[in-house]
């Protein structure tokens, strides 16, 4: 069986063998059952950011470029997706954001309110929305 869009199967899929994280630095993230990403930090690479991209008023123009682009969960700095603001920061693939994200200490132990265990992702976002 072929299936050309596998979105409403995983829906109903998922809830059997993973879990989705409400609020905090992996936000919107699935997690496999059993694994808690807050408790190493080889998973801080798998943090969640999110961008507020501002209307402009091109809106008109972005919509039908947005519509033209491929979707993609990986951000460039090139091509922006409005429809899309949550990123991994492993997703992350513009040079300049991702010499900040590598070379950024990590924290020993994971901090909620401090962007888990990421010292830089109030920067990110900063540098994105100009």
């Amino acid at each position: 069986m072929e299936v050309d869009n596998w979105e409403p199967i995983f829906r109903f899929c998922f809830p059997y063998v993973c879990y989705l994280f409400r609020s905090g630095p992996f936000r919107d993230m699935y997690v496999v059952y059993g694994l808690d990403p807050r408790k190493d930090k080889k998973w801080a690479g798998y943090q969640s950011v999110f961008f507020n991209f501002r209307k402009t008023r091109g809106e008109d123009r972005i919509k039908e470029e947005n519509e033209k682009m491929t979707q993609s969960h990986l951000f460039t700095g090139k091509e922006v997706n409005t429809k899309v603001v949550c990123y991994c920061l492993c997703d992350i693939v513009d040079p300049m954001l991702r010499k900040i994200i590598d070379g950024s200490p990590l924290r020993e132990e994971f901090h909620v309110i401090l962007a888990g265990f990421y010292v830089i992702n109030a920067g990110i976002r900063w540098m994105v929305s100009y």
